[in-house]
């Protein structure tokens, strides 16, 4: 009567549990897949915009490549002279432009010289407000909307033209982009939608399907914000889809833009899969809830009886025993104590693994290079560039070659506060090549903490951070000062620039994008994993205010911790 009573209570146990592990599964696999599909597709398409992204960041760099091909053409001073009659220039320019070789995704390459337009095309005109934002950058400029020239729809970028060595201003080279070229460079999406590369205000530059460019398509839809991340579902073109947006890091942050890739996915074909799976999960879930009953009666029926017989063996086992009395019983408790005691091992042996993983791949990080091909390669490149008079490139690549000498010396983790100072002013030097007139650097500090050894590469982040982040939007030059001086037994360096600064709680909340909170962070964490809780990094900044980073760690005589 009792073992018929026992296989009651499993019946019910286990028909109770396959029946709701049935309901579950006919609620969730829905959406389990439905959620899958939609991560995949994100993914997918976040991929996909980031090879565009990068694909027109080669065009932009094609376009200085061609610029300074332009520059330094043999023919370039002659062509710009002043002596040089109107007929033979436009010989000149024929032949430098002919010479240079355009590539296939450039209409036109327009030289605006002395007030006159260049062109292979006739009636080719532009804003004087284009030209004059030309003349004010040092870096590409892109003209708002696009144009039509020669039966092509062109994206202008521009760049001023400057005679060296004199490093006078003589005119503005403006690179006709066909947009149409630039469409195709946009990763194709095959049948599931279309992308297209769209300003902050929702102008369309480009698009794989060459039909949307100079227009606000996406207007009419109620979207009307572009510079942000964005995953949307609603009806675009008349049809329900998806719609992905994702700025374009990189072209964005190397020449001050704000476009973005906008993807428009067919929602229909995305997830026509997903509504055929109502009927397969209908009929999953009545056999598994079958099948659950089937195995509840069965399990049932063994467990009952092996657990009635043990029970009544345990109820006529002698109390004052100091043992079950059943050997497997006995066994079965100490494997299990073993077990425990093996488990501990294993979390204490992880914790040390873990650890020593995580300072192993720190050290890991300046190892990853080959020095030697390396510094052949940037050899190479500064004599080619002195061969071909090239002495920008030349003292640029040298000054290059030197940074990463200095950060690598020979696989080092600790070099001395002298060799981080030298590596810091490698990397400045050329920074002033890429930004020049932009910022001054200042450097202090004095013998006795010159020769103390430091962690590598603590500074060159920072200074990179002061750069990068500091002269962004400044009408000044920005002031960057480097100190390093003892304290005790400890050594303080001091970052300080006189930039834009930041707001600390919102770069916090930004940890670990693109925003430049992360090189903070990560110098933050390996002063910390070195030489222990008690240093590390401090920040203090204000919006308009400047930036000032102060890094503690302890001082040493020897590369040895």
């Amino acid at each position: 009567m009792r073992t018929v009573r026992l296989q009651r209570r499993f019946i019910a146990l286990f028909a109770g549990i396959f029946i709701a592990i049935a309901l579950i599964m006919v609620f969730a696999i829905y959406f389990v897949v439905d959620a899958l599909i939609k991560n995949t597709v994100h993914e997918s398409v976040d991929s996909r915009q980031t090879e565009m992204d990068n694909g027109v960041h080669l065009i932009f760099n094609e376009i200085n490549i061609a610029h300074a091909r332009i520059v330094y053409h043999e023919d370039f001073s002659e062509f710009v002279s002043e002596r040089t009659s109107e007929s033979e220039k436009r010989k000149l320019y024929e032949k430098i432009v002919s010479d240079v070789g355009l590539a296939d995704i450039f209409t036109d390459a327009v030289v605006v010289t002395d007030g006159k337009i260049y062109s292979r095309y006739d009636g080719v005109s532009f804003p004087e407000s284009f030209l004059r934002e030309i003349g004010t950058a040092d870096n590409l400029v892109t003209q708002s909307d696009v144009m039509h020239v020669g039966g092509a729809t062109c994206l202008p970028v521009g760049k001023r033209l400057i005679l060296y060595p004199l490093s006078e201003t003589v005119g503005y080279t403006i690179f006709l982009v066909d947009c149409t070229a630039l469409g195709e460079r946009v990763a194709s999406l095959k049948d599931l939608g279309y992308s297209m590369i769209v300003r902050s205000d929702g102008y369309v530059i480009a698009d794989d399907l060459s039909r949307f460019a100079g227009s606000r398509i996406l207007e009419a839809q109620g979207v009307n914000r572009f510079d942000v991340s964005d995953y949307r579902v609603g009806t675009y073109g008349g049809k329900r889809s998806i719609m992905v947006v994702n700025p374009m890091q990189t072209v964005n942050a190397d020449y001050r833009l704000k476009w973005s890739v906008v993807s428009v996915l067919d929602y229909d074909v995305l997830f026509a899969s997903v509504k055929n799976l109502n009927v397969y999960i209908l009929l999953i879930g009545v056999a598994a809830l079958a099948g659950g009953i089937v195995f509840a009666w069965f399990s049932a029926r063994r467990l009952s009886r092996p657990i009635s017989e043990f029970s009544g063996r345990i109820r006529s086992l002698d109390k004052a025993a100091g043992s079950s009395g059943i050997e497997e019983f006995d066994l079965l408790y100490g494997a299990y104590r073993e077990m425990l005691d093996r488990i501990d091992e294993l979390l204490l042996t992880t914790r040390r693994d873990d650890e020593v993983k995580r300072k192993l791949e720190l050290e890991s990080l300046q190892m990853q290079i080959n020095p030697h091909f390396l510094y052949n390669t940037l050899d190479a490149i500064s004599w080619m560039a002195k061969i071909n008079r090239q002495p920008e490139i030349e003292h640029m690549v040298l000054s290059l070659a030197a940074l990463f000498r200095a950060s690598l010396h020979n696989g080092d983790k600790f070099i001395t506060v002298r060799e981080e100072m030298e590596l810091v002013q490698n990397f400045v030097q050329i920074q002033k090549v890429r930004f020049p007139e932009r910022f001054v650097f200042e450097e202090d500090f004095d013998g006795e903490v010159a020769n103390k050894y430091t962690l590598k590469l603590l500074l060159q982040p920072i200074v990179e951070n002061c750069v990068k982040h500091g002269i962004v939007g400044l009408k000044r030059v920005c002031r960057i000062k480097v100190s390093a001086r003892l304290d005790g037994g400890d050594i303080v360096y001091e970052i300080e620039d006189d930039g834009v600064g930041f707001d600390p709680a919102a770069a916090r909340a930004s940890e670990g994008g693109r925003s430049g909170g992360y090189g903070l962070k990560n110098v933050d964490e390996r002063v910390r994993l070195e030489y222990g809780e008690e240093y590390g990094l401090h920040t203090e900044s204000a919006p308009g205010k400047g930036t000032r980073v102060v890094i503690r760690i302890k001082a040493s005589d020897s590369p040895e911790l």
